[in-house]
């Protein structure tokens, strides 16, 4: 933690943001804050379609047993009605529908700002300055796409 609060202006170092790098670099201006917003909704996006196929979170306590970090197994399915699991099922659809569509406008912007999104909003780790495949510009690139697609499926929904 003390040395992600060396990356803050010191004014800032409470902040919320300040707890993850892509709110340590929104609060440097490094991007701007449409696209840590963007960053913010694709992440929860990918947690979601990750939920709904039970893969594990990408940070080293998910590897853990359930029962290891207070969670338990949870089926959904078992104690749902026909009407529940349809209604269910086509929002998980809809979830995947949406990832998909986002991961296609991350992956216009090319690998490297797909890596860059990846290693910073999905893992939370800041980018690395002897990995040059990973660059705030990539990273800028990547969240401008995200937030140009977000914006425009916003304004396709009634």
């Amino acid at each position: 933690m003390v040395q992600r609060l060396r990356l803050v202006p010191h004014e800032q170092v409470f902040d919320q943001m300040a707890e993850c790098p892509l709110g340590i670099y929104a609060l440097r201006t490094d991007i701007t804050p449409e696209e840590y917003q963007a960053g913010l909704d694709y992440a929860k996006l990918v947690y979601r379609v990750r939920r709904d196929y039970d893969a594990p979170r990408p940070d080293a306590k998910s590897n853990y047993p359930n029962e290891m970090i207070g969670g338990g197994v949870r089926d959904p399915d078992i104690l749902l009605t026909d009407e529940q699991l349809q209604e269910e099922r086509k929002a998980r659809l809809a979830r995947r529908r949406d990832y998909n569509e986002a991961f296609e406008a991350l992956q216009g912007a090319g690998i490297g700002a797909n890596r860059a999104v990846n290693r910073v909003a999905i893992h939370g780790r800041f980018i690395d300055d002897n990995d040059m495949s990973t660059t705030i510009s990539a990273l800028k690139l990547g969240l401008a796409a995200l937030a140009q697609h977000f914006a425009s499926r916003t304004s396709r929904r009634p």
